[in-house]
């Protein structure tokens, strides 16, 4: 299976430099996928592929795509859409495709479980307080939601997002990038607009076109969940707390030594940087 990684340093603005427990998380999900899954490029753009080249650790996918730098449109504000990269990166593939965010370590062959399937997310979320309700959502001028939308399905959370059919895909693209463009409102409703084009968009989508939607987990808080890890999380706290983030760091590095020394010294030389 295919799988794509998709980083714009568009949302970090002039002054990006990637923490390395952010890169070595990527690196780790792109070891895993490889070893296990099949075939993962990066979608990124000139200042993270720079920063590849000169660290060396440009050959830990097996292609990587620029063409970021030349499609995300300007008529959409990155600091409110911060993900939404995603979504053009996955317009430009074709199905059978896996949007894999690239903090989300996959552990094992996940081929028969998506056997079957047009749509497979993470898991389904609960309509927490970030899905604000219509009446509260901003959207641009003159913007209209899709005839048909249910409000109350379950969002999808789609740090993994597997398209097996191209119809249900690029609708889904089109809609979320048409609620996207022009919506730059200053606001503090926070992840809300981001949430919706990505993960409660989709699942009103799918529930409108008939499209099952398949989960990798049901129960994410499950302790029997040996598919995958998400570093959602542990991420915040490492941002949060050096100590943190070193034990952080350290559990990366020593999973990535065990599948691939050449890596690890790789990873090594970069934290030493």
């Amino acid at each position: 299976m295919r799988a794509i990684h998709i980083l714009s340093t568009l949302p970090s603005g002039e002054g990006f430099r990637p923490a390395f427990f952010e890169v070595a998380a990527m690196s780790l999900s792109a070891i895993l996928w490889k070893k296990y899954n099949g075939e993962i490029c990066l979608y990124t753009d000139d200042r993270f592929y720079n920063y590849l080249n000169d660290t060396g650790l440009v050959n830990l996918w097996d292609s990587i795509d620029l063409s970021l730098c030349r499609v995300l449109p300007k008529t959409i504000d990155w600091s409110i859409f911060w993900a939404g990269a995603k979504l053009f990166a996955l317009q430009n593939e074709r199905a059978p495709i896996v949007m894999l965010d690239t903090d989300l370590f996959i552990w094992q062959d996940i081929h028969k479980l998506c056997h079957n399937h047009q749509l497979i997310t993470l898991h389904r979320e609960d309509i927490l307080d970030c899905y604000l309700p219509k009446n509260e959502l901003i959207v641009a001028d003159g913007y209209t939601y899709p005839d048909g939308l249910d409000w109350s399905i379950r969002p999808c959370n789609t740090a993994f997002a597997y398209f097996a059919a191209d119809e249900f895909k690029d609708l889904y693209i089109q809609e979320a990038i048409r609620f996207m463009k022009g919506n730059t409102y200053k606001t503090n409703d926070g992840n809300a607009r981001m949430v919706f084009a990505e993960q409660r968009l989709l699942a009103m989508l799918a529930n409108k076109e008939g499209v099952e939607i398949g989960n990798l987990i049901d129960n994410p808080f499950s302790a029997n969940n040996s598919i995958f890890t998400h570093l959602w999380g542990a991420k915040s706290l490492a941002r949060n707390s050096p100590k943190q983030r070193i034990r952080l760091e350290d559990a990366i590095l020593q999973k990535i030594k065990l599948i691939s020394e050449p890596e690890y010294n790789k990873l090594l030389r970069v934290a030493r940087t």
